[in-house]
């Protein structure tokens, strides 16, 4: 679980990073829309930060399975090949 409340906390700081930036380079537009668009910000970058630590992680995961499946793969064809030479 340990792993979930970093992820939350780098994405959050991300999101706040970026809203603040963007407040930063528009300051002077007050309109609505500047205020309509910063919670749409905030969301798309914590979502996409959420997102890449995800696949990261996946693919982590992928990489460290298939090398136990090969490591796996390679004793069981020691045992296959000594029980054939066994039988002739």
């Amino acid at each position: 679980m340990g792993w979930l409340v970093g992820y939350t906390f780098a994405s959050m700081a991300a999101a706040f990073v970026v809203v603040r930036l963007f407040e930063f380079l528009f300051a002077g537009a007050t309109s609505g829309i500047a205020y309509a668009i910063k919670p749409g910000l905030f969301v798309a970058t914590w979502t996409a930060v959420t997102a890449r630590s995800g696949m990261r992680s996946a693919s982590s995961f992928t990489s460290r399975w298939r090398q136990r499946s090969e490591g796996v793969r390679g004793k069981m064809d020691t045992i296959v090949e000594s029980e054939k030479e066994s039988l002739r």
